[in-house]
């Protein structure tokens, strides 16, 4: 964190749990618009006892869908919606990572 982050986190200390209040408000909306595309786009789900941080919106999208990544990523850019991937399976989907010669399947958990 630098010095101006620091600043308005700062700034904005007095009014953190109306910041957060509003936040697990527009959460807790999506997530009751976001359930009619299952099983097309899966989200992860608050279990007992948890409650999801409401700073992003984790979306997984499932395969054998007609429609990538970055389709959904085109679609949401054009309705206003920002998105990003923010973790992706490293050693097999980051281009950073393409130099140790892994791919899709290398890294599935396996019954044993």
């Amino acid at each position: 964190m630098n010095e101006i982050e620091a600043a308005v986190g700062f700034g904005n200390i007095d009014i953190y749990s109306e910041i957060l209040r509003k936040r697990r408000q527009n959460l807790t909306y999506i997530i009751g618009k976001f359930k009619k595309y299952k099983p097309l786009l899966v989200r992860i789900d608050e279990g007992l006892n948890e409650r999801i941080g409401p700073h992003a919106f984790p979306v997984i999208i499932q395969e054998n869908n007609n429609f990538s990544r970055d389709d959904q990523v085109l679609y949401l850019g054009k309705k206003g919606i920002d998105s990003r991937s923010i973790f992706l399976s490293m050693p097999t989907q980051c281009p950073g990572f393409k130099f140790l010669g892994y791919s899709l399947g290398n890294f599935l958990m396996r019954n044993i």
